[in-house]
């Protein structure tokens, strides 16, 4: 998949410091340390880094920012860290206890991807695994309307808008999570509001769920 703007994401993108937090002592809690976790769009390796740290080996992650990867493989004792092209997963199915998609669906802007994205997790978690997925809601302050609305017609969504020229974001609503969230039975879904990487305040969530 080659998404508008991704170049943005190996270029400028690569220095930003990602903001949305992970919740890593829930996390503990459900998933044993001697799990396969696997971090979908892991970036500089925020997550994993974090997850080594306390006591967990069985690493995997991928990214299709390349310059991304490297500087996790810097973090992260793994030679699990793949390159893809956005939304394929490069593993076996069932290969993981857990799945980790972290500010990542807010990248890719089209709903038949994200429905792709997630028959791949599907596809690669095994049965009983955990998904969690943190990333951002709708907002409906005028500044954020205003965006939305403006970029509409561009990209044909409501929800989406522009960080930079032609680098497109999207904002969720709870129907089309919900659909997104099929095949898996809710642990636990919370409301937040997050600090953006670009230092404003966004609507945005949090699951867990356990595949059926």
């Amino acid at each position: 998949m080659n998404n508008p703007g991704w170049q943005y994401w190996n270029d400028d993108g690569k220095d930003k410091k990602f903001t949305v937090p992970f919740k890593k002592e829930e996390f503990i809690k459900l998933i044993p340390k001697d799990a396969s976790l696997f971090d979908f769009g892991c970036g500089y390796g925020r997550i994993l880094s974090e997850l080594q740290n306390e006591g967990y080996n069985n690493l995997y992650g991928c990214d299709f920012s390349l310059p991304m990867l490297k500087a996790a493989g810097r973090k992260i004792n793994s030679n699990g860290l793949l390159q893809n092209d956005g939304v394929k997963i490069p593993f076996k199915e069932n290969s993981f206890d857990a799945v980790m998609i972290v500010a990542v669906l807010t990248c890719i802007i089209r709903d038949n991807d994200q429905k792709k994205l997630m028959n791949e997790v599907k596809r690669v978690i095994k049965p009983g695994g955990i998904l969690f997925i943190a990333d951002f809601l709708l907002n409906t302050d005028e500044r954020n309307m205003q965006r939305y609305s403006f970029f509409e017609n561009k990209y044909d969504k409501y929800g989406v808008f522009e960080i930079e020229p032609d680098v497109p974001v999207r904002h969720h609503d709870q129907k089309q999570l919900d659909d997104l969230f099929t095949g898996f039975t809710q642990i636990s879904f919370k409301t937040t509001v997050f600090n953006t990487m670009n230092g404003h305040e966004s609507n945005g969530f949090y699951y867990f769920g356990k595949k059926n």
